[in-house]
């Protein structure tokens, strides 16, 4: 079976995921995860708040089972677009907020990730990788005009770091294809 670059989940919401109307923006540290057995690193996606009290999370995660064609051991990356009922995870280590342009909705950004080839990413041997992935997202974010400069400068700086604690981790290397 071909790799599904884009999944929305719940699969038969995809309509209705895309035209939500997008009120925030978040850039949000999960957990750390064990990284090149003497370091540890932080997934990073974003939440993107739908209404009071649900968002739409945009995840760029490895498939483990497609292999990469850039770099040795990796694997392609699933762009993951999940409908929650949730504004962010409570197992966040650290959250950004931008805000949106007006009228920006969850389709906007799919969109402009599937144009740009985001949605073709592929993950080192560790499944590391989605740092660079969300740093760049938000650089299209901004070249798009989609949310507040400044706010997005602080979310790229922040992904610079392992939280909680804030030390500093030179940017992982994923790869487009």
């Amino acid at each position: 079976m071909p790799l599904q670059t884009v999944q929305y989940i719940p699969a038969s919401r995809k309509d209705v995921i895309r035209q939500q109307q997008v009120t925030m923006i978040r850039a949000v540290a999960h957990e750390r995860k064990p990284w090149d057995n003497s370091r540890s690193t932080n997934h990073w996606c974003l939440y993107l708040q739908t209404s009071p009290t649900s968002s739409v999370r945009v995840d760029m995660t490895p498939s483990y089972s497609y292999p990469s064609t850039r770099l040795p051991g990796g694997s392609k990356g699933n762009l993951i677009v999940s409908e929650l009922p949730y504004v962010v995870t409570n197992h966040a280590k650290k959250i950004v907020q931008i805000r949106p342009m007006q009228g920006l909705r969850v389709h906007h950004i799919v969109d402009a990730l599937i144009q740009a080839g985001r949605d073709k990413y592929e993950f080192d041997r560790d499944g590391v990788g989605c740092r660079m992935w969300t740093s760049n997202t938000l650089s299209l974010l901004q070249s798009n005009g989609y949310g507040n400069s400044g706010q997005i400068q602080e979310a790229q700086a922040a992904i610079l770091k392992v939280w909680p604690d804030g030390t500093s981790l030179e940017l992982d290397r994923g790869a487009y294809y």
